[in-house]
């Protein structure tokens, strides 16, 4: 009795039922792979946004206390890093930067410079750092410790993935202030009205729209001078910058 409904069980499946079944788990299994890597470039994404509001929320603290300004429009007399080719100089052309001392200010067309003035702010350079940037090292403390320290010359600029929007004033609150390195630029001579290149020392530069591919595959994020973040496409970013554009159609950033 029992081998008989043991034939009838398995004479019951086809060879068409048992390639279906191999089918089937196949697919599954392919999904189960794939769906934690999705998650995982989501998650990385959703840490580096996280990471531009957090600097957003620094800026605008430190912003609080200098007139609704970011550091690069301050004078140097009061407390920020606006320097310019005339006029008077700060004392044996040095800058203070927070957890640093006294530095040339040539250094200010550099990032790393930049996010020093909002360090105590920051509180850790690890939130200057976007998840997925592999090319970057990770620093630990504000200081210039050659181990660990932000400030030292192995770390600096190779420690953080955004950039800085010299654009970015109270005036115009979706004016690009921060975002990941990866967006695309052309460095081609022109003129600027709100004399970027004098102040910094660097040439101004036409911006081109799009992103590369050494942070996100698929777009990057944008910190506006309001504290907004989004993650955009090419076509996003022309939407983003279209309320704040400069006269001449520039848009003007540092980078590390």
């Amino acid at each position: 009795m029992h081998s008989q409904l043991r034939k009838e069980v398995t004479s019951g499946y086809t060879r068409v039922d048992l390639l279906f079944a191999i089918a089937t788990v196949a697919l599954l299994g392919t999904v189960g792979l794939s769906v934690p890597g999705s998650s995982a470039v989501r998650s990385d994404s959703a840490a580096c946004a996280n990471n531009l509001r957090q600097i957003g929320r620094a800026f605008q603290m430190w912003a609080t206390d200098h007139g609704g300004q970011n550091p690069w429009w301050v004078h140097w007399t009061d407390g920020g890093s606006f320097v310019t080719s005339t006029g008077a100089q700060p004392p044996g052309g040095l800058l203070n930067v927070p957890g640093l001392g006294p530095v040339p200010a040539s250094l200010r067309n550099n990032t790393w410079f930049q996010f020093g003035f909002v360090s105590p702010e920051l509180q850790t350079p690890a939130i200057l750092l976007c998840p997925t940037d592999r090319s970057k090292v990770r620093a630990k403390t504000f200081s210039n410790n050659p181990a660990d320290g932000f400030y030292a010359l192995s770390f600096q600029n190779r420690a953080h993935s955004y950039l800085i929007g010299t654009h970015a004033v109270a005036q115009v609150p979706s004016s690009m202030l921060s975002g990941d390195r990866s967006l695309k630029e052309s460095f081609i001579n022109g003129s600027c009205s709100a004399n970027v290149g004098s102040v910094f020392g660097i040439s101004t530069s036409p911006f081109s729209y799009g992103w590369t591919s050494d942070l996100h595959p698929d777009g990057g994020n944008l910190l506006a001078n309001d504290g907004r973040v989004e993650f955009l496409s090419a076509p996003g970013q022309a939407a983003f910058f279209a309320p704040a554009p400069d006269e001449n159609g520039a848009i003007h950033f540092l980078k590390p």
